[in-house]
């Protein structure tokens, strides 16, 4: 599906003149003025000649019911997605009208809902038919045998792997034995395994290297898929596809291939390979990409649903006329009652009026204490000069409070609450899409989260699996795992914040972002200390 008439016509004319892969359906969208992917969808993912459906978009007509259908298809689906970028999306509103969208809430929905993300178009052809090649369910967890011709290939093979969270194999020593009976005594066996010395050894004895390698790789328990090198025009370096296919076929693994050599011998061996449905790839990048995409695919499973009312508390009394009738940015003090109602730990805190009640909580809450100061419409406190951090005693909190009341010309009211210790801080938040609705967001926190735009997202409802899946795409997320000594961030418990944000955004559709920054991370657990709540 492409969202392009010469595109369409373009890239299928050079899909088909180089015999890349087999073309089932060509639907060209154009504006989407009448039909949209939506629309052809339904059809394609129950079309028994179409396997893997690939789609360029510019929008989505409908990105909730798009990402509907994708969790609760059997077939894969890639998506290329034009308008990442600014100038992109400035193109894509002169070429379809197209609203391109925020790119990082896209790929993140894209990812959530089990959509593998393409960067370009023949990306998006090479995984559609990496795709089609292997069997799903695919086994393991990415464990890949290396089988070349080059030390230095599989050296870089073996980086791109890591890069990609993919391992490069640790064989077993029946396997190891296997293979030694091949090599020469000097030559040790390893993964990636250069098989060229073997294959001098055994020139014109009639043993195929390759073969014999391939049946001892494929049948270790270690070994998820295999990737083997091969040289087009050296009759040394040759592959028995047949032997191949019939081996891959047997085992149940993926087996790609990469191709170097003469032209038109490896155009002669991309269309065999094709015929026998062998990847074949100029690139190892490329190649370790579709290796990566066939294994972090994730799994189609229900469409998620809305929890029920006994899972997501319904507000009465003022909090409910709050959220009912106000507009605007709500101020930290309500925005964290409503959150801590709703299952987001918040800090717990005091609003006062005057000097006194301002004395009398510092002594019953305890040093060191954080002042802030409240005034309806003010969101970045920090920047008016509105938080007071480190109060050590009643004299600082008297100076703070008379610093607080002139800053805000006497107008506005202070919270006060015992500052958090925690070394790692998060950014969880919850923006209204007009593409996917409620979206939730989470990245690195307090001052550096402009700095560092560490942020993924991931559409409402999500389960608890989506939640870790979510933490699990930040870039930053070994912070997670413990940092200079600090225990290890319990994942599940954030998670369930995740879950209890997505669902507020669900609940009430009038919020259209909440800012949670910074969450804290302390010895107690997870703490949001600083809030806000915009309605409609």
């Amino acid at each position: 599906i492409v969202q392009s008439g010469l595109l369409s016509a373009g890239f299928l004319i050079d899909i088909m003149t180089h015999r890349i892969t087999g073309i089932s359906k060509v639907c060209s969208v154009g504006n989407k003025m009448d039909v949209n992917e939506c629309d052809l969808l339904p059809y394609l993912l129950h079309d028994t000649n179409t396997r893997v459906i690939g789609l360029y978009l510019e929008s989505f007509a409908d990105g909730r019911r798009f990402l509907d259908m994708c969790r609760g298809s059997a077939k894969p689906v890639v998506v290329l997605h034009g308008g990442r970028s600014t100038k992109g999306a400035e193109a894509a509103m002169s070429h379809t009208a197209s609203m391109a969208g925020n790119h990082t809430i896209i790929s993140g929905a894209l990812a959530q809902a089990g959509v593998t993300e393409a960067r370009d178009l023949h990306q998006m052809m090479d995984l559609c038919r990496a795709l089609d090649a292997v069997s799903r369910p695919v086994k393991g967890s990415g464990r890949i045998a290396i089988l070349t011709f080059s030390g230095g290939a599989g050296i870089v093979a073996s980086d791109f792997m890591e890069e990609r969270g993919l391992s490069v194999a640790e064989l077993s020593q029946e396997t190891k034995d296997d293979i030694r009976q091949l090599f020469p005594p000097w030559m040790p066996v390893r993964n990636p395994v250069d098989l060229w010395p073997s294959i001098e050894k055994h020139v014109g004895t009639g043993v195929d290297v390759f073969s014999k390698t391939l049946t001892a790789v494929l049948a270790d328990p270690n070994v998820d898929a295999v990737f083997v090198h091969t040289y087009a025009g050296n009759i040394r370096i040759g592959l028995d596809l047949t032997d191949l296919a019939t081996q891959a076929r047997r085992a149940g693994k993926p087996v790609f291939i990469w191709l170097l050599g003469r032209r038109d011998e490896a155009f002669r061996f991309r269309e065999q390979a094709l015929s026998f449905g062998i990847p074949v790839f100029h690139e190892i990048s490329r190649a370790v990409e579709c290796f990566a995409a066939v294994f972090h695919q994730k799994a189609s499973y229900a469409v998620n649903s809305l929890p029920g009312k006994d899972r997501v508390p319904i507000l009465t009394g003022e909090l409910n006329d709050v959220l009912e009738k106000y507009a605007g940015p709500l101020d930290e003090y309500i925005s964290k009652r409503i959150l801590h109602c709703h299952g987001v730990p918040t800090v717990a805190e005091e609003l006062v009026e005057n000097m006194l009640q301002c004395e009398e909580t510092a002594v019953r809450l305890g040093f060191p204490i954080v002042m802030k100061g409240l005034q309806r419409g003010k969101v970045h406190k920090t920047e008016l000069g509105l938080v007071r951090l480190g109060i050590n005693d009643i004299e600082e909190v008297r100076q703070s409070y008379e610093v607080l009341m002139e800053k805000m010309n006497g107008q506005g009211k202070i919270v006060m609450y015992r500052q958090v210790k925690g070394k790692i801080e998060l950014i969880l938040g919850l923006v209204r899409d007009p593409q996917f609705g409620p979206c939730v967001m989470l990245g690195l926190g307090g001052i550096m989260a402009e700095i560092l735009n560490d942020a993924v997202f991931a559409p409402a409802p999500l389960t608890g699996e989506d939640a870790l899946k979510l933490i699990g795409r930040m870039r930053g997320k070994k912070i997670l795992d413990g940092f200079r000594g600090d225990p290890p961030v319990n994942r599940e418990e954030l998670a369930r914040i995740i879950v209890a944000m997505g669902n507020m955004g669900l609940t009430y559709p009038r919020i259209q972002e909440i800012d949670v920054n910074p969450l804290i991370i302390g010895e107690k657990g997870a703490v949001a200390v600083d809030a806000t709540i915009i309605l409609k």
